[in-house]
């Protein structure tokens, strides 16, 4: 009798468990929101008085497990750029000039449970990084406004390790560390006035959303801190 107890606590104790296993993660980088005001203090710093600079960014990253040591991984980002200039002639204001700038990038790939943790636990993962954007020149009171000048592709890749919590409301941490490159086909110069000062060369990463660039490193290092939910 003793034992039929035993193997039915276990059989409980398992369908219990696999019930409860999280199966899907939605998280966003939340400090990945502070690169537009962080930019503005930073552009406004320089001196520039009359250049003004706030770009949008929307980030979500979508986990599914396949089994408790694969792990798909979709993460699109969006990031809207704008940069505009009013050149000052003597005492009069000149007609300003403006640019704004649209992407579009998807990091797709594998997260893999060393120890086959599902969800939680230590991952390694490896995402390739492809997206699309367009650059548009405007002078309010022209013609031309809303030119688009420029079209690019992202093309990239991104290796990380790191740890997932999941709390019991669901609630979700992710941070990691790796490292990531990015490339823009064709590169487009511009970008380093839509995004100057924070970025400082004409790599397209937008206040670097998939790594951090600066010293024109061949690569770029890569801190992520996500939060979210997962069920």
């Amino acid at each position: 009798m003793k034992n039929v107890l035993v193997i039915l606590f276990l059989i409980a104790f398992t369908v219990n468990t696999y019930a409860e296993e999280e199966k899907i993660s939605f998280q966003t980088k939340p400090f990945l929101y502070f690169v537009p005001i962080s930019q503005k203090i930073i552009l406004e710093s320089t001196g520039a008085e009359n250049n003004t600079g706030m770009p949008l960014i929307l980030d979500l990253e979508f986990k599914y497990l396949l089994n408790k040591r694969i792990i798909l991984f979709i993460n699109p980002v969006f990031a809207l750029g704008f940069w505009s200039y009013t050149p000052i002639d003597g005492d009069n204001m000149v007609v300003m000039d403006y640019y704004l700038s649209n992407c579009l990038d998807f990091s797709i790939g594998i997260q893999y449970k060393p120890f086959g943790t599902g969800l939680r636990g230590m991952y390694i993962g490896a995402f390739s990084v492809i997206g699309w954007g367009f650059v548009t020149y405007g002078s309010d009171g022209s013609s031309h406004e809303k030119e688009k000048i420029a079209d690019f592709l992202n093309l990239g890749f991104i290796t990380e390790i790191g740890y997932d919590w999941i709390f019991n409301n669901g609630f979700s941490i992710s941070l990691g560390v790796g490292i990531s490159k990015l490339y823009q086909i064709p590169k487009v110069s511009i970008i380093t006035a839509v995004n100057s000062p924070l970025i400082g060369n004409d790599m397209y990463h937008y206040g670097s959303i998939h790594g951090i660039h600066f010293l024109n490193l061949p690569i770029d290092p890569r801190i992520k801190f996500s939060i979210g939910y997962s069920f």
